[in-house]
């Protein structure tokens, strides 16, 4: 096992609606997806690169399909708007610069100043460091 990390715990806050579609067993946790009779893979180490990011983009994938290329979201209410296409070709085109695509994970704004989804836990997004967010753009934009 790996050794404790500094720091305080991370806080995950996801929107209101969110927490009902979890509480009412609508949205399954990831530990149901997850084949627990494999050993665990090794320890990823935080890093400026396009492995790391890949690490990161897990977390996308609840969301945007185990190949990130978006869509409907598994068990969302029919009103929530498809999931992006996370790939080099799809939404990352948006952003053709790391500090971009940082400032929309933080703010929820588009370069345009448009806003991005209601659905997306922006706030959570927010409190990641600059290194998880420049390693998942790397990954993502196929840099």
């Amino acid at each position: 096992s790996l050794p404790a990390g500094g720091g305080q715990p991370a806080e995950i806050h996801l929107p209101w609606f969110i927490q009902g579609l979890y509480g009412a067993g609508v949205v399954k946790d990831a530990a149901e997806k997850i084949d627990h009779s494999l050993p665990p893979s090794p320890p990823i180490a935080a890093a400026l690169n396009a492995q790391y990011g890949a690490y990161v983009a897990n977390s996308c994938k609840g969301c945007h399909g185990a190949t990130l290329r978006g869509g409907n979201i598994p068990g969302a209410p029919p009103d929530w708007p498809a999931a992006a296409d996370l790939r080099p070709s799809g939404a990352m085109k948006t952003y053709p610069q790391a500090e971009q695509f940082v400032a929309m994970m933080r703010s929820g704004k588009r370069p345009d100043g448009s806003e991005v989804s209601r659905v997306m836990p922006f706030g959570a997004f927010a409190k990641m460091n600059d290194t998880d967010l420049n390693a998942l753009y790397l990954f993502l934009a196929g840099k």
